[in-house]
């Protein structure tokens, strides 16, 4: 059941949040998708810290990120998707984005962690 998890949360993780959020910024002017996307990897971090799997995190991670800049690098072909994102232009606001993301998903895995260790002691004590 663990292995099923691990590869469902891998999966969730190769979706290319930041650049759906870029896109979604760009086309609609609406920053729904980043909230989306903050939502979206607090739970699978949390998930995965909890659970005790990280390998399918760091390897959905590269994957997003990759995915991300493929397409980003396909948008940059599109009239006003890089002045759209001055003064940091498209590139380097997903690498900045992409590495705080990565940042938060570290403390929410690290949560996870704890509850998980909080749980387990406290149903040894009981």
């Amino acid at each position: 059941m663990k292995q099923l998890l691990s590869v469902f949360i891998f999966l969730l993780y190769c979706v290319p949040y930041v650049y759906l959020s870029m896109h979604n910024d760009f086309a609609s002017h609406s920053m729904l998708m980043y909230g989306i996307m903050l939502l979206a990897v607090i739970v699978l971090a949390g998930t995965s810290g909890y659970l005790g799997v990280w390998i399918p995190v760091i390897l959905g991670n590269i994957a997003s990120v990759a995915l991300s800049y493929y397409f980003n690098s396909k948008m940059t072909l599109v009239p006003r998707w890089e002045d759209y994102f001055v003064p940091l232009f498209s590139v380097r606001l997903l690498i900045l984005v992409s590495f705080l993301i990565i940042i938060l998903q570290f403390i929410f895995y690290k949560i996870g962690k704890n509850l998980k260790q909080k749980r387990l002691r406290n149903s040894v004590t009981t």
